[in-house]
């Protein structure tokens, strides 16, 4: 199945310290690999094509109940994936999974294969340098809260997340 380039797309995101540690590690890490600039976040649903009202209603009434959630990071990885390029991998989590089927209750999407991870960099990049970063970079973190969600349009054509 080809890639949907321009969507909506459900994102969690983080209290200001640590966005702002994740902003730096990110920093680093592209300072090393070259990658579009994008905002830190955890992808949670997605792709949606539009929404209808009734489905950002009830999202918002679902958010204000379920957007914090504790999630334990599993250090640095990579993979061979433009998007999945290099990343912090979130261990699995019940309440995390719970917490997509009620968004895909709402209004489903392309479920996919879900990986939790915070990406770092995107990009094509050669797996030395991704291992020699793992090397150099201080120790991930252990765990973060999400703290919200948010809706986000993206046009990867254009390099645009918003």
């Amino acid at each position: 199945m080809e890639r949907i380039r321009e969507a909506f797309w459900i994102w969690g995101h983080f209290s200001k310290s640590e966005t702002f540690f994740l902003n730096n590690l990110k920093k680093d890490v592209q300072n090393k690999l070259k990658s579009p600039q994008f905002p830190i976040h955890l992808t949670l649903a997605g792709p949606y094509k539009n929404f209808n009202k009734s489905f950002l209603n009830s999202l918002e009434i679902f958010s204000k109940k379920n957007s914090c959630l504790y999630l334990e990071l599993n250090g640095y990885s990579y993979e061979e994936n433009f998007y999945k390029s290099f990343y912090i991998s979130i261990r699995g989590n019940t309440k995390l999974d719970k917490m997509r089927n009620e968004i895909y209750k709402l209004n489903p999407y392309n479920y996919g294969n879900y990986v939790p991870h915070l990406s770092l960099a995107y990009g094509d990049h050669f797996d030395e340098e991704k291992e020699t970063l793992i090397e150099i970079l201080p120790k991930s973190p252990e765990s973060i809260i999400m703290k919200k969600l948010s809706i986000v349009k993206v046009n990867e054509i254009k390099e645009i997340w918003k």
